[in-house]
């Protein structure tokens, strides 16, 4: 039996860290062109110490997320630079530390390519 002390909260079950995972709607800023993803900026509570939310995502209904980059939400630096280009892209957040997980937004700079 395990017992929930919201005075002492902990994270954790038998030394393992809860995994929580976000994944957002697809996303197409109302175009279907082709975007070039330049940065992915997480929004959310600074951490007293490291606390590693991975970034990934998915250019395919959801069928094959991209490796996890992580951020860490102890840094002033909580985005990824570089990601790429999709048309509508479905954005995967998931952190696995002991520690309270605030997320408030994701902030992504774009812009639409050519035709």
């Amino acid at each position: 039996i395990y017992e929930w002390n919201t005075d002492t909260p902990v994270y954790q079950d038998d030394d393992l860290a809860y995994t929580g995972t976000v994944i957002t709607a697809k996303i197409d800023f109302d175009t279907e062109n082709l975007k070039r993803f330049h940065k992915i900026k997480l929004i959310g509570d600074k951490q007293a110490s490291a606390s590693a939310v991975g970034i990934s995502w998915a250019d395919d209904d959801n069928n094959t997320f991209t490796t996890a980059r992580n951020v860490d939400m102890a840094d002033d630096r909580t985005y990824l630079s570089n990601c790429g280009s999709g048309r509508r892209r479905a954005i995967q957040l998931t952190s696995a530390t002991n520690t309270p997980c605030g997320l408030d937004a994701l902030e992504i700079d774009y812009s639409i390519c050519g035709h």
